[in-house]
């Protein structure tokens, strides 16, 4: 790994127009050995070419064997505590279940809970596998870099070795900006997908409809962005981090005059990387890329396209959804065509706007009692009662989990910090350049938010970076050694990687006749194994989901199981809350056990009414001013009176499932009516279902009834039209202007899964 960032850099940098060769003439005596390791690392764009090698492998240690056999957890079954209070919460809530779905639902939950959580055993033994193997793999690769010739290549060699085994593979990759395409040969990682004719055939992408978005780029702009990126961790460096060292005689076969050291952390690097991003984001996207705040109908159309295209090149290999969101983005973009519209109701691009707008509204209602890392961990600490909106704050902010006993570290804690740094850094993202020692200045400004924090990273894992330089300055050695410790499962992991850069400004040419030679990856994958897979496999998967509908509850899988047992206590209870009750301890039960061992059954059943409360419509959970008192009161109690004390994802989620269980019933009986009726007519099938969920939410009066109803005709012939690859303008002949206000494209991707899955 050549600093895989750079080589990333670099190859993307080759779509660009030549770079100007020049020889860095520098005087490393006059330089700080921060600047020194800068310059020579920017060699790499200040030349229009060079080759490289290298090689990088992981070992894997174990910390603490004896607590990884000790950790391993049993066969899935439910905590007797945690079923216990599930059946006080039933009881309580008079909610009847059989004896039969009551254990299928102990099942699911089980089942989920296992495999949700990080001690699963199928989990385990497949991270022992792939660490086991890590540890007798080693790669290497090599390949060049040609900036005029906006041309560069890759070579993976992987090779695992044991004393009745040897695999070696060779992957050849590159990357042409020139043509616009990208090749490979992969018959050494999957010789089945390759037939026997194309077997020594480089296989190529074509990505030439991209070209406009690439000629787009501001070459000079986008080196000094590549080359301040580069200089970001150095700059921010102390000194006391640098050390020279000494040259063995390896370096100096390779031309090595200067070798420096940085010593840093994986979790320094990473951060200090995010927020260099951060500020330069828009800077990045709209001055360096050229991309528009709006460019979504370019976009619609190229993503309306390619999928279509992949349509019709592999029938039924889409799933419903997919299916549907390319017919809704091609319906899109074939009535800008015709109508050639500037604005609708509902087009894409409000959608597009909407979500940032809930996004901001979202960070813009920031808790009032924001808790520091510190405050998590003393709360952790402590035996005293422990609010339910306190957890989720203190995961959300600092991902610290307070139930927990144990110390979290890693990369889930560092998310944690780079969004809460983000916010901070966030307001220097103004779409003007923020150069290294621009963002050293912003840098050192916040260090102490910064520090506090990375306070929550108990432990960092540290990593080294030695660049040597040759007599000029230039960078031709880089070496990365890192150890990181997954203390889940007591695992060490030791990084190391050799580059070798040389040749500067004299790379190795590629071979074009290979290219010539090339073929497309359907050529190369006909006749191959794969080949016929594809349809077999979608044969298999039809009857597949024939046998899950047929099966017993206990069967179902874990989404089912909850859309199951919201719509019995709906059509039981009549009652939102109670409902979103269920479901909610449901969920918890399964995916977090520890709340309910925590919290009584009365304390989660109050967590689950002002859940309720404070994810529903008021419309739909309505409540009156005695219960609102009440509701008040609970927040109180349980600390969840701001946003960061909830947990998004799971209130949204729950009413989502207990919305779905309220509209169905109805919906249910009239579509099975439906499809008895209409079944062999889709077109006729899709726009009756989609007059009938239109008018759900619509008040009609006789005219627009009638325009709907022709509105509803014409999509149900894009859908039979897009079902067989023949959507195109012709499939719109008849609509009008007026027809517009009744193409909802979300309520139409709806209606083309459910006939389409009839």
């Amino acid at each position: 790994m050549i600093r895989l960032k750079y080589l990333t850099y670099c190859l993307l940098g080759i779509s660009l127009s030549a770079c100007t060769q020049h020889v860095i003439k520098t005087n490393p005596a006059h330089k700080s050995l921060d600047q020194q390791v800068v310059s020579g690392l920017n060699a790499m764009y200040d030349y229009p070419g060079y080759d490289y090698s290298g090689q990088f492998n992981i070992q894997v240690d174990s910390l603490n064997p004896a607590a990884q056999h000790n950790q391993k957890t049993a066969h899935a079954a439910l905590d007797a505590d945690v079923q216990k209070k599930i059946d006080q919460f039933l009881a309580d809530q008079k909610i009847k279940l059989s004896a039969q779905d009551k254990q299928a639902l102990y099942t699911a939950i089980a089942k989920q809970k296992d495999s949700a959580g990080l001690g699963s055993s199928r989990a385990e033994k497949m991270a022992e596998t792939l660490l086991n193997i890590l540890n007798d793999l080693q790669f290497k690769y090599d390949g060049s870099i040609h900036y005029r010739e906006r041309i560069g290549s890759f070579n993976l060699t992987a090779r695992y070795e044991k004393p009745t085994l040897l695999v070696q593979a060779k992957v050849p990759m590159i990357l042409d900006f020139k043509d616009y395409r990208f090749y490979t040969n992969y018959f050494a990682v999957m010789p089945y997908l390759v037939n026997r004719d194309s077997q020594d055939s480089l296989a190529y992408i074509d990505f030439s409809k991209y070209s406009d978005q690439f000629k787009n780029v501001d070459v000079k702009k986008f080196a000094e962005y590549l080359k301040a990126s580069t200089a970001v961790s150095y700059t921010l460096a102390k000194p006391e981090q640098f050390q020279r060292l000494s040259l063995s005689k390896a370096d100096q076969a390779k031309g090595v005059v200067e070798k420096v050291r940085l010593n840093t952390t994986i979790e320094a690097l990473l951060l200090q990387a995010s927020m260099f991003e951060q500020v330069n984001q828009k800077y990045f996207t709209q001055s360096i890329l050229g991309i528009q705040q709006n460019p979504l109908e370019k976009w619609a159309e190229d993503k309306a396209t390619a999928i279509q295209t992949q349509h019709k090149d592999s029938e039924n290999v889409l799933a419903p959804e997919d299916q549907a969101n390319a017919a809704a983005l091609t319906l899109y973009t074939l009535l800008n065509q015709k109508l050639n519209l500037q604005d609708t109701d509902a087009s894409e691009e409000e959608v597009a706007h909407a979500e940032p707008e809930s996004v901001q509204d979202q960070s813009d209602t920031v808790a009032e009692n924001g808790f520091s890392a510190q405050d998590c961990e003393a709360l952790r600490a402590s035996n005293q009662s422990i609010a339910v909106g306190d957890v989720t704050s203190c995961l959300q902010q600092n991902g610290i989990d307070i139930l927990s006993k144990t110390q979290q570290n890693g990369l889930i804690s560092l998310l944690a910090i780079k969004s809460q740094l983000a916010k901070t850094f966030a307001q220097y993202d103004q779409n003007q350049f923020v150069d290294d020692k621009t963002f050293k200045t912003l840098w050192l400004k916040h260090l102490p938010e910064i520090e506090q924090a990375l306070a929550a990273q108990k432990t960092m894992n540290p990593m080294t970076m030695d660049v040597g330089l040759d007599a000029q300055g230039r960078a031709v050695t880089i070496d990365y050694g890192a150890t990181y410790v997954l203390e889940s499962s007591h695992k060490k992991l030791n990084f190391h990687a050799d580059t070798f850069i040389q040749n500067y400004g004299h790379a190795t040419p590629i071979d074009t006749k290979q290219l010539k030679q090339a073929k497309s990856l359907k050529e190369v994958s006909k006749g191959s194994m794969i080949e016929g897979l594809i349809g077999n496999l979608s044969k298999s998967l039809g009857q597949q989901d024939s046998v899950l509908n047929s099966s017993k509850v206990s069967a179902l899988p874990w989404k089912d199981q909850l859309n199951q047992l919201a719509e019995h206590t709906y059509d039981q209870t009549r009652s939102y809350e109670k409902t979103f009750n269920a479901v909610f301890i449901a969920k918890l039960s399964a995916e977090s056990p520890e709340y309910v061992k925590r919290y009584s059954p009365q304390d989660l059943n109050e967590i689950g009414r002002v859940y309720a409360y404070w994810y529903a419509d008021e419309k739909i959970n309505t409540i009156d001013a005695k219960g609102l008192v009440v509701i008040e009161k609970l927040q109180q109690k349980h600390k969840l009176q701001y946003e960061d004390q909830f947990d998004d994802e799971l209130g949204y989620e729950v009413d989502r499932i207990v919305m779905q269980a309220m509209q169905t019933k109805e919906e249910r009986q009239h579509w099975n009516t439906l499809k008895q009726k209409l079944k062999s007519q889709p077109q006729h099938l899709f726009a009756q279902q989609y007059v009938y969920l239109f008018n759900k939410d619509n008040q009609l009066d006789a005219i627009q009834r009638k325009q709907l109803a022709q509105t509803a005709i014409l999509l149900g012939r894009v859908f039979v039209d897009a079902r067989h690859g023949k959507l195109t303008e012709t499939s719109l002949q008849g609509i009008q202007q007026e027809h517009l206000e009744y193409i909802d494209y979300d309520l139409f991707k709806q209606v083309y899964v459910q006939v389409l899955n009839q």
